[in-house]
């Protein structure tokens, strides 16, 4: 997702240009042995497991989030449209690398003819070999919570957290979480 957000930023990717999608990965990604196994999602659970709804996520909002996670955004025509455009496979050179390397090379062809390629780093964004920064695991933070919290209630939850050793009862913490 990453490296399709980067591509769709960088050169600003309108989904109304785009022709098709490929991205080429390993067998760790899809299936039969990777997680992500459906080809096109229906829901937003789907979605989560699915890399043709990634990629129209990236082109389309340039993020997934518990909005873009949601049935109502998964089944809306335009991403349903973009799906089909999207295209993944297993490349058996990224395959050789082995299971702990979860890369992707996506290509992005424009109806104009124009091709952009991107590729992904071997340690994704988040995992243990690349953790998300203070302000990512913020931004993830406030998105999820903002169902129910205003966004001061949110920030001063954050802090709160962030310095829970500090707490004189966890009962505060607890009182936050309600909104």
């Amino acid at each position: 997702m990453d490296a399709m957000r980067a591509l769709a930023i960088d050169h600003n990717l309108q989904p109304e240009d785009v022709a098709h999608v490929k991205v080429s990965t390993g067998s760790n990604v899809l299936p039969p042995k990777g997680p992500l196994r459906y080809t096109k999602a229906a829901t937003g659970l789907q979605g989560k497991f699915c890399v043709p709804f990634q990629m129209a996520s990236m082109i389309i909002r340039r993020k997934a989030g518990v909005a873009e996670f949601s049935d109502e955004f998964v089944q809306s025509p335009p991403v349903q449209e973009m799906m089909d455009r999207v295209e993944a496979l297993i490349d058996p050179a990224i395959d050789a690398l082995g299971r702990d390397k979860i890369v992707s090379v996506i290509e992005v062809r424009l109806k104009d003819g124009r091709i952009f390629r991107g590729r992904s780093p071997e340690r994704y964004r988040g995992g243990p070999r690349n953790p998300l920064t203070r302000e990512e695991l913020a931004e993830k933070f406030k998105d999820c919570a903002h169902r129910i919290l205003k966004p001061d209630q949110a920030d001063m939850l954050m802090e709160a957290v962030e310095s829970l050793e500090d707490l004189e009862s966890v009962n505060t913490l607890i009182a936050m979480t309600a909104g």
